[in-house]
């Protein structure tokens, strides 16, 4: 994101937060205006992944659309008024969520990351969607080792996530 971007962002923002209009299309097109600034070619991918978790609700939605959002905003800076702007639009659960489903650097994958969204119903429910269609993404791209590396990786995400919802679901006594 350039500097000319972000600016287009913080007016759209401020704009959007004024207007009158149902609260739902308002959420919907503020995820749009941050997911245009932050990483507009990753947009399909986004909506691919929001769509998959639609069905489950609303916040479902909106963090299927802002799951790669924070991550692909290079400056600490725009980072720190990104999660402020989240916050304020879309308050604590959708806010919580993004923050459980964005990848920190110098994390591990699997025992910190990945333990981190299961944290989060919503984060993990898009997660889950993140990779499936990740994994549909790597079937279109050349044979190659880096490609079974991102297979590997999310099917053992898949599965270690999947172990993490058997094993909340036989704890609550299900």
């Amino acid at each position: 994101m350039n500097h000319e971007q972000w600016s287009d962002l913080l007016i759209d923002v401020e704009e959007l937060e004024t207007m009158a209009g149902n609260e739902y299309d308002k959420e919907v097109e503020m995820a749009k205006l941050i997911l245009n600034a932050t990483a507009p070619e990753h947009d399909s991918h986004a909506l691919e992944v929001a769509s998959e978790v639609h069905w489950l609700g609303h916040e479902f939605f909106i963090v299927g659309l802002l799951h790669d959002a924070i991550e692909d905003t290079p400056k600490k800076s725009m980072r720190k008024k990104l999660k402020q702007i989240i916050l304020r639009f879309y308050g604590n659960r959708i806010f919580d969520a993004v923050i459980a489903i964005t990848k920190r650097p110098h994390q591990h994958y699997f025992a910190d990351y990945l333990s981190q969204v299961a944290s989060n119903p919503v984060a993990l429910q898009v997660k889950i969607a993140d990779m499936r269609h990740n994994l549909k993404r790597t079937q279109w791209d050349e044979p190659s080792q880096e490609r079974a590396s991102r297979e590997t990786k999310y099917l053992n995400g898949l599965k270690f996530l999947g172990t993490k919802i058997a094993t909340r679901y036989h704890m609550e006594g299900n």
